[in-house]
């Protein structure tokens, strides 16, 4: 019995030792995957570095007050660079820290193109703060430059009595009821405001809309100004027979209340 054993032991060794993988053979593979990405590395950096996929035009797209130059001269340190580098992200804040800017898209088009896209804030209204240089505002309440300048800008509501500062980038709290007002009234008419529409927050009390020239001259509530005019157009026959050349005061419930003739309306 024990001879067997070791008989069965002796013939057992060699083929123990037959398969055993070399030593070297995993040394050998991981050299070649290394080597490999060493190569690929070297390989797509030279792509990435290629003078064909560097940065040669900047293309801008949908300015109409803004100056495109302007955009350009803003991005310009882009030229040259590789396209892949670029920080799409870092340019496209920027040109969106532009006042006129309301949202701003940066895209690469190989071989050598950088596009900057932008969508301007729509005018709304405007005004001029301080009393300095004309300012429009948005449907969101911010305020920018007119810039270049767009057919119907002259036609836009007048805000009057703002208590915003002139380098602001947003009406304040205290302004925002002017808004809230010129789209009550375009809600309420279904239409644009009228030539020569003001809406004033001279008092404080109030804000007084006058919705075009040779209208009335309304007084509306701060907080609901559009269960203000709502109720106007209800009753606008009424309106018009009593109240032609006067000021109505809207902001009681359920009545019309005729200003008193001495009551200044709000100066153009």
């Amino acid at each position: 019995m024990n001879d067997s054993l070791r008989r069965v032991r002796k013939q057992r060794k060699p083929d123990a030792r037959r398969r055993r993988p070399p030593r070297l053979l995993p040394i050998l593979l991981g050299a070649a995957g290394l080597l490999t990405v060493a190569l690929l590395l070297l390989g797509g950096r030279a792509i990435v570095l290629s003078s064909t996929l560097r940065c040669h035009e900047i293309r801008v797209i949908g300015c109409q007050r803004l100056d495109a130059g302007r955009l350009r001269d803003l991005a310009g340190e882009q030229i040259g660079r590789p396209l892949l580098l670029i920080d799409i992200e870092a340019v496209r804040s920027e040109i969106e820290t532009l006042p006129t800017v309301r949202r701003a898209v940066v895209a690469r088009h190989f071989p050598d193109l950088l596009d900057l896209g932008v969508e301007e804030r729509r005018a709304v209204a405007r005004c001029r703060p301080d009393d300095g240089p004309w300012r429009l505002i948005d449907a969101e309440g911010y305020l920018f430059p007119p810039g270049a300048a767009l057919p119907g800008d002259d036609e836009l509501p007048r805000f009057r009595g703002l208590r915003t500062a002139s380098d602001a980038r947003r009406l304040t709290d205290e302004d925002q009821p002017a808004l809230r007002a010129l789209a009550a009234l375009v809600r309420v008419t279904g239409r644009r405001a009228p030539i020569g529409t003001i809406i004033d927050l001279s008092p404080k009390d109030r804000i007084v809309l006058k919705p075009g020239d040779g209208s009335l001259v309304l007084w509306l509530d701060r907080q609901h100004p559009e269960t203000n005019l709502e109720k106007l157009f209800t009753w606008k026959r009424e309106v018009a027979r009593i109240a032609a050349g006067r000021s109505v005061d809207l902001r009681f419930p359920r009545r019309l209340t005729l200003v008193p003739a001495e009551q200044p309306e709000p100066r153009r």
